[in-house]
């Protein structure tokens, strides 16, 4: 019999302002995971403020806003969620700063963001089974 968590999908909210990239993102992950896509940082920010999503994978050159103002208003609103950053020229440095877990750098492996997102993914389940099971959290 499986717990909670392992029956629950975990959900990803994805945002990039090239629609073949959100595009692509959604197609390989959504198989897997219930994926939202957003085109800006305010479209973003409205689908966090509506909902949640365990991970959070944005790129950073939005046009209407950075990606970095994402992660800060993630950070604020939602500290559970996992951010992953996607970036022609990123900064993991200044991306960790920003509450980046993990940096995808464009043109990206899609095999590579399907394990960074796995990996994100389990590291979530590993603490949210230890917040489970800890009578103290």
């Amino acid at each position: 019999m499986k717990s909670m968590l392992e029956e629950r999908k975990a959900t990803i909210l994805i945002v990039d302002d090239e629609k073949m990239v959100r595009d692509l993102l959604t197609q390989i992950l959504s198989s897997d995971y219930p994926c939202i896509a957003a085109a800006t940082v305010e479209e973003a920010m409205m689908f966090m403020s509506n909902g949640f999503f365990d991970v959070a994978i944005t790129d950073i050159d939005m046009p209407d806003d950075s990606g970095f103002t994402l992660c800060d208003f993630i950070r604020k609103t939602h500290p559970e969620t996992f951010i992953i950053v996607i970036s022609g020229d990123v900064d993991k440095d200044k991306a960790a700063l920003h509450g980046a877990i993990d940096c995808i750098e464009k043109p990206f492996d899609l095999v590579h963001v399907q394990m960074i997102v796995r990996r994100a993914l389990a590291y979530w389940r590993l603490k949210q089974n230890r917040a489970f099971a800890s009578p103290h959290s």
